[in-house]
Order: C-alpha cells, then structure tokens, then sequence
C-alpha cells in the first residue's frame, strides 16, 4: 500500500506540474506583477523565490560557506538559495530526513547512487526523464553527448525511472586505476617493463634479490585489488558479480578457473615475499612510504596518486617519478591487456518529492542550470582574474602562497558544485605529468563499464539481496584470506565454490540477470 500510494502521488506531482508550467495556470510557478522574475535580473530567478539545497562534506574539503563557486552560483542564481550541509554522517541524518516530506529539502546532492536507489521507491525523488520539457540545458546535453545514452542507463532506479542527475566531464581523470612503476628505478637499473605475468613476477623476484627488504609488487587494498587485475586474465572479469558482454551472461568472478589462476599467481607473490606480510592490513601510509623509500617499484592504483607520492617522495629524492605502464598480460588462454573501466562517477543531483508544486518547478530549474554553458563554465572555472587566469594561452587556476588544492581554496569540484564539468578544468587541478599518464591509461581501459556497480534491484530482489548477498560477500572474504595466507589448503579450492554456491550465489545471478534486462530496454 506505501508503494502504491507513494507512485500515485509522484504521478499525481508530474501531471500536475505538466500542467502548471506549460499553461501558466498555477499562480505558485509564476511570478506576480511585484515579483521580478529572474530573467529580468539576469538571474535563474526572482528575488523572492527560496530553494534548500542538501549537500554532503568530505573529509579532504570539508564544505566552506565562503567558497567562490559558491558564491558565484548564488549571484547567478539570484533568490535566496540556503545550503545545508551535512558535515558528517550522512545516511544517518538522511534516513531521519526521510521520514518526513516536511523535512525534505528542494533537491539533495547525493554522491553515491546506491544512495538514491535506497530511496527512490518510496517516491521521495521525482523523475527526471518524464520532466525534460523543464530541462532545456540537460536535454541538450542528452542530445548532444555520445556518452548520454550510456550514463543515463547507469542512473536507473529499481522501477525503471531515472532520478539521480548524471556527472560528466571528471571520466579522463576521476577513478582510473592502472598499473604505475618507479621510472627512476627502472632507469637507473636499465629494465625493460614488464609484457605480461610472468615477466611481472620475474623483475621482482630480481629486485627481491637485490634489496633483500623490498615488496617489489606490493599494491594497497587487499585482496579487492585482484578486480583490478582480472580483466588481464579473462575480458570484464572481477572478484565479484560481473556481466561477462563476451559470453552475454552475469558471473561470479571467484567461480571462473581464471580466476583461480590470478589468485595463485598473486599468492606466489606473498608466498615468495614480493608482498609484504601485513599485505591485507596494510594502511595507505605504510603503503606510501614503502613506495617513496624505493622498497616498492610497480603496483596497481588511482592514477591521481601520482601527484600525492610524487609530494610525498621527491622532497628527499628529485628524481623520485612514477608513471603508468600497459597493463601486463595474464597467463591464461584469454588473457587481455586492459584494465576495467572504473572511470564513472556516481554522484550528482536529485528533485526532492516535497509536494510543492512550485518549489519542485524552481528545483527543476536550478539544476539544469548547472547543465547551461554559464553553469558549466561558472562551477569549472570560477571566474578570471579571481580562480584562473591566463598563461601561455591556457587557463590555469590562482593558486595561494600554500599551494592549497583548488577544492579547498575555492570549492571547485566539491560536493554540489559539479554536474556538467570540462575536462581541462578538472585536469589542470593535476600536474602535467599526472594528466599526460591518466590519458594514456583511457587507451587500455575495456569499452564497458561493470553493470554491478550501478544496477538497480526492485523492491523483491533488493529483500533477497540483503538477506543473502552480504553473508555470502563475507564468507567469500573470510576465506579468500584463508586461502591467500595458508591457513586453508588450495586443495579445498573446488569444495569453496560449492559452498558459495550453497548460500544463494546462484539465484542472485538470476536476480541480477533479470535487472540487467529491464534497465536494457
């Protein structure tokens, strides 16, 4: 009965918006004689009109009211636009929000989509793709990008609609993770990079027998980092539920015999001391200074660590580089040299269900302004002369007498502040050196992207998930890490598989498999 009663009023809200924006007959959407609308001021709207804005804060640039972009956006947008900011604990004061349509904020920047799918059922958010005749920006977006079609399916709720704004303009940076390598190192040593597995495993084991107290090979992560590295061994493969677009069907990737193969190839790593010992409790620090006191000299990671170990390690070492490399090729029958494409970002914004007609028409409004070009150029840029200026014909940030990221200087790119982004604005946020090796890695990446990661399940499939699914993922991680450390024979490889099996593993392919059918259509 909530379900019903929640997708009659969202209907109820779409159609009579419908109406009072294409008629003009709602008072509420239009301004009065005394009431400028914002047109006429050269802003989104009158002075008059409020919106509540909800966004998150991140603990690396944590939200400052006196941010630049924020300010822009409020003078273009004129009215009174409030920002509330939820500093810390997010789900947990969004989920008491929730609660009560009449806590509801105008629209909600939410930066992952698992967090609007959680929602999404229940009506608190209202369609985007039944409401483009409001979104003159979005829609020439949607008709002008390649891409669109792609990232708007990624944005699909458990019903088939669409609430959660898609980012675009972060993908040539933003979550790429490859293979990198000491080029100082290799230089010095006169090493040729490594073509595939064996090779890999090869130039550790010699740099092993050189430095005694080095992790040749030592990535952070734990064993999650072999998703990275599956695709090397068999197309789209992971550790976990994949869609295999080769052989049209949803998997498991601790099931797949390549998978075997990866894992005992990385184990002979740990077993032979290419990895450290604390490898799957390691912290990202201990990480880094391994890294940065040459005991580390090829790993798998975000390629935007490039800069941070590059901070990190040349203060005691000028020649300290890294760079990336082709990703080597795994040893099995269907081995590949790519990596998986991980470059998408799942946040962005939604129009909150409040039940007001005007204030969702005015919501609808502020975010396809982030889509205008204005709105690009104003959340990338800023303005010149106050967050960039010109040198050599190219646009580069000001930067403080600290050198403080461009995030926390003036808010580019944080939560709320980005939707529609150009590209050379988030690279230059990125040393030259970082941008020119993230741009070759675009090259090596596989041409889809994991339906998993954004997938949405309906409400039936969603119970059986989270009866089954999470047991059976800490299972799976339980003895992964037994098998890896040897306190569970390989042996017992093939007994493993059947008990995942046992706890649901194959139902929720078919839970998966039915999904992934119905946001194709």
């Amino acid at each position: 009965m909530k379900r019903i009663l929640a997708v009659l009023l969202v209907m109820m809200l779409a159609l009579s918006l419908a109406s009072c924006v294409k008629t003009g007959g709602d008072s509420t959407t239009q301004p009065s004689a005394t009431e400028p609308a914002g047109e006429t001021l050269g802003t989104v709207f009158g002075p008059d009109v409020e919106l509540t804005v909800m966004i998150g804060s991140h603990a690396g640039y944590p939200y400052d009211e006196n941010w630049k972009i924020w300010q822009y956006v409020k003078e273009a947008m004129g009215g009174k636009i409030t920002i509330e900011a939820i500093m810390d604990s997010w789900d947990t004061k969004v989920s008491l929000i929730m609660t009560s349509r009449d806590q509801l904020p105008d629209v909600m920047h939410v930066a992952t989509k698992a967090g609007v799918d959680k929602y999404a059922l229940d009506g608190a958010f209202v369609s985007i793709l039944d409401n483009l005749d409001k979104l003159p920006n979005f829609k020439k977006w949607m008709d002008t990008c390649e891409e669109s079609a792609a990232y708007i399916n990624s944005r699909k709720s458990g019903d088939g609609n669409v609430y959660h704004f898609p980012t675009y303009g972060l993908h040539t940076i933003n979550n790429i993770r490859t293979w990198m390598y000491r080029v100082d190192i290799f230089e010095k040593l006169n090493w040729q990079l490594p073509k595939d597995w064996n090779e890999l495993y090869e130039l550790g084991k010699k740099y092993k027998e050189l430095y005694p107290d080095s992790y040749p090979l030592a990535s952070r992560e734990n064993l999650n980092k072999l998703s990275q590295f599956g695709p090397q061994w068999k197309p789209y493969m992971q550790n976990k539920f994949y869609y295999d677009f080769v052989n049209e069907k949803w998997s498991y990737g601790i099931t797949e015999p390549e998978f075997k193969e990866l894992f005992l190839m990385y184990k002979k790593f740990y077993d032979e001391g290419l990895l450290p010992v604390n490898i799957l409790t390691m912290a990202t620090n201990d990480w880094t200074s391994l890294v940065t006191t040459d005991k580390v000299i090829m790993f798998n990671d975000y390629i935007i660590r490039i800069d941070m170990l590059h901070a990190a390690g040349r203060p005691g070492n000028p020649d300290f580089t890294v760079a990336a490399f082709p990703p080597p090729k795994g040893l099995s029958a269907s081995a590949t040299t790519l990596l998986p494409k991980t470059n998408s970002e799942y946040t962005g914004y939604v129009i909150c269900n409040t039940g007001k007609l005007n204030r969702v028409a005015n919501a609808f409004k502020y975010v396809d302004w982030f889509y205008s070009e204005e709105g690009s150029e104003l959340t990338s840029w800023g303005k010149e002369g106050e967050t960039y200026e010109i040198k050599d014909g190219k646009r580069v940030y000001i930067k403080d007498a600290n050198n403080t990221p461009v995030r926390n200087l003036y808010g580019v790119g944080t939560y709320g502040l980005y939707q529609l982004v150009d590209v050379e604005s988030n690279e230059a946020a990125y040393s030259e050196e970082n941008v020119a090796s993230a741009r070759k890695v675009l090259n090596w990446l596989e041409d889809k992207f994991n339906p998993y990661e954004w997938l949405a399940l309906n409400e039936e499939e969603t119970l059986y998930k989270q009866q089954y699914e999470a047991n059976f993922d800490a299972y799976v991680n339980e003895q992964l890490a037994a098998f890896f450390l040897g306190e569970r024979p390989m042996s017992e490889w093939d007994q493993f598989i059947q008990e995942v099996r046992k706890m649901g593993l194959d139902e929720m392919l078919k839970i998966y498999d039915a999904a992934y059918k119905r946001a194709s259509q």
